[in-house]
């Protein structure tokens, strides 16, 4: 089996203490415990037209503009594997013939094209961008409907991806878009009523603003909390069909995204690197029961080597990668191709990069991701210098007069099911807040979003306009329903905080 994620970087996956965050990622974790994690491992390319191929090739991508298709590349793990393998295929992009991997689940020409044209749309923006400070380029797809119904119409696929796992001699093969943007989907699979990338689209070369970068992580790690529950169903599948402990699974991404304030999110720099190349790799052999965390330089140009080696099977065109089962690099050095037209002051490292820095760094950013909460499923709400207040009560806190300013509310409360079209709906929940304050707020507001009278979310503001400043949350799914919402700016101390209740405009 194989599972490639999309825009799916290590750190997400990570604690504080560099390992698989548990809380966050339960179905991940249970794999971790019977499988190889290669936590040192690392994309060769931030394309996905690059990089997909080159993990079910083995082989180095040499074009940017080559395109992800058979013609291509007509040597595969699907043309290696398809005369002995049944195929469960659940393709975005994929060199695999129609004729092993047929519709309904590939894309269309088509559709296979507009996708690229976005993804090419997307990177040029950051090209053109890459020393702006802000841009009015707007490289989400679509606004907030279609970005949701695309969202749910390639998520459909993932349900008939599990739907298609046997216990016979088949090859599942998949590559998913989620966690990529447009970030859409709640940790239950609801779909959030955020127009965050409406109205502060993923554009710029630089993120700007460190609030702005968290609203974006934010974003992002609830819906890799999602897809946890997608690997949830793949391993549920696999026992109920006994076929998990026979199995060979390998799980990754063909990318990474950064959130570093002020850098790029795709676009490679010394410090968006350790993001955009560094993506997960866990490779559970058959019969393999205790887990092992492994730093050896591992790549995704390895994945066709492994999978031959376990299977037995001669590959019958020349590779780049190595069989993670018998052999090592003795280096520390990791290709990692730059754009064709990436500019040249943001990506320093020719071909390759330092793979024991940048793990390095990897897991020095971990140690700072999150605030400790009374629940640790809570972080992901809980940001700015207040974000340990998450899950306490008002009534424990110094509670001062309302402020005589008012607010401006701009969320959309809307929460009509998304109709994908074909019959395809998705639940919305109202988990999203939004709106602006005037500079009578302070130098630096805080804010607290409670409801029933619990704090469920703090954060700071970004992005001054006109006088006002941003202010942006998702909210937990299991605290919406409880009452309605309110907002309080939070002054003083972190161990002696003080309350005072934000009204709102009419």
């Amino acid at each position: 089996m194989l599972i490639v994620f999309d825009e799916f970087p290590t750190l997400t996956l990570l604690d504080e203490k560099g390992m698989i965050d548990g809380d966050l990622f339960p179905s991940f974790s249970a794999l971790a415990d019977d499988a190889t994690w290669y936590r040192n491992a690392t994309t060769v390319h931030a394309l996905t037209h690059m990089s997909v191929p080159a993990i079910q090739t083995g082989q180095i991508p040499s074009e940017d503009t080559a395109a992800p298709t058979a013609a291509v590349y007509p040597e595969s793990i699907f043309t290696l594997l398809g005369d002995s393998y049944a195929m469960n295929s659940v393709q975005e992009y994929t060199v695999c013939p129609t004729s092993l991997c047929p519709s309904p689940y590939s894309e269309s020409p088509s559709q296979i094209l507009g996708d690229l044209l976005s993804k090419s749309v997307d990177i040029f923006a950051e090209q053109l961008t890459a020393s702006a400070d802000d841009s009015d380029v707007d490289t989400a797809s679509g606004g907030p409907i279609e970005g949701r119904t695309r969202m749910v119409r390639h998520d459909e696929r993932s349900s008939k991806f599990v739907a298609g796992i046997d216990g016979g001699q088949t090859l599942s093969a998949a590559h998913l878009l989620v966690p990529h943007h447009f970030w859409v989907f709640n940790p239950s699979g609801t779909v959030s009523n955020s127009e965050y990338e409406e109205a502060y689209p993923v554009r710029t070369g630089g993120w700007g603003d460190p609030e702005s970068a968290a609203v974006g992580r934010q974003h992002h790690l609830l819906q890799a909390m999602y897809i946890d529950s997608v690997v949830g169903d793949v391993i549920d599948q696999l026992e109920a069909v006994g076929a998990y402990d026979d199995a060979l699974i390998i799980i990754t991404a063909d990318h990474g995204i950064s959130f570093e304030p002020g850098e790029p999110r795709r676009l490679s720099t010394a410090a968006s690197v350790p993001e955009v190349a560094w993506v997960p790799m866990f490779v559970k052999f058959p019969d393999q029961d205790v887990g092992v965390v492994s730093d050896e330089n591992a790549m995704t140009i390895d994945v066709v080597p492994t999978i031959a080696e376990i299977v037995g099977i001669d590959i019958p065109w020349d590779v780049d990668g190595i069989s993670l089962v018998s052999e090592t690099r003795d280096e520390s050095d990791k290709v990692f191709l730059p754009y064709a037209d990436n500019p040249e002051d943001f990506y320093p490292f020719g071909e390759t990069v330092d793979g024991e820095a940048g793990l390095n760094t990897l897991l020095s950013r971990a140690k700072r991701r999150f605030v400790h909460t009374a629940d640790p499923r809570d972080r992901p709400f809980a940001r700015g210098r207040y974000g340990s207040l998450v899950g306490g009560r008002v009534t424990d806190f110094n509670v001062e007069e309302p402020l005589e300013s008012a607010a401006v509310r701009e969320d959309d409360r809307d929460t009509e099911p998304v109709d994908a079209g074909g019959g395809l709906e998705r639940e919305m929940a109202a988990t999203w807040v939004a709106g602006s304050l005037g500079d009578d707020f302070g130098a630096d507001p805080q804010l607290a979003y409670v409801i029933d009278g619990t704090i469920v979310a703090t954060s700071g503001v970004f992005e001054p306009e006109g006088g006002r400043r941003h202010f942006e949350t998702l909210l937990p799914e299991d605290a919406i329903d409880a009452g309605p919402l309110e907002m309080y700016l939070i002054e003083g101390t972190l161990d002696r905080p003080t309350l005072r209740e934000v009204r709102f405009e009419s």
